[in-house]
């Protein structure tokens, strides 16, 4: 039978696939009769562990997404593979080597999408790689540079979906925009993948 072996207690709060592996991440410490704090990697096939590939993270993970054959992980630690500085986003390969990639976060990260080399990221932080991204931002992993993206939601980003060229955010916010192009937006927006300015042509109503 398939079985982890998580442990009891345990919470996983996201997942994603690769070809052959499962990544979880979320809030327990062991995964199939080793220690695994807060993410794990299983095979597909028979639920055993991904033996090298352990981020062994500070505190809880809330998000997991993939970039190419990498694994970028969002929530609520600050540090990764036993002391590493990591503010709330780690990336790792696919051996588990800790990526170089630092976002330097100001709060927690709660959501993750991706779109080639772009990374989106959603939470409650107020400024990303030292710039102000107010709950919504993104970076190009392949430079480690922060993107235009900046929808500036007045409230968490707790889910995304990327589609061409729009992003979906969903989450408790009630606006979207700044300055001049800020729209009422209840719970779901839709922004250019590019800039973040909202889509004021779509408009879910909720």
């Amino acid at each position: 039978s398939w079985d982890p072996q998580m442990g009891s207690g345990a919470s996983v709060k996201g997942l994603a696939m690769s070809a052959s592996t499962l990544y979880a991440v979320g809030n327990f410490s062991s995964a199939a009769g080793s220690t695994r704090n807060h993410a794990a990697a299983f095979n597909l096939a028979d639920a055993s562990l991904v033996g090298a590939w352990n981020p062994n993270l500070d505190a809880e993970a809330r998000a997991v997404t993939l970039v190419g054959a990498d694994v970028y992980i969002g929530g609520l630690f600050t540090a990764a593979t036993g002391g590493v500085a990591r503010a709330y986003v780690a990336g790792f390969d696919p051996a588990g080597n800790l990526l170089p990639l630092n976002v330097a976060a100001s709060n927690v990260v709660t959501s993750l999408a991706s779109s080639g080399t772009q990374l989106y990221l959603g939470g409650a932080f107020s400024s990303v790689l030292a710039t102000t991204r107010n709950r919504a931002a993104a970076v190009d992993t392949a430079t480690g540079g922060l993107l235009p993206f900046d929808p500036n939601p007045n409230n968490t980003v707790s889910a995304f979906a990327v589609k061409g060229s729009h992003v979906y955010l969903g989450g408790p916010f009630t606006s979207v925009g700044s300055g001049g192009s800020i729209v009422s937006r209840s719970g779901l927006a839709a922004v250019q993948a590019d800039t973040g300015a909202p889509v004021t042509a779509w408009s879910a109503n909720l």
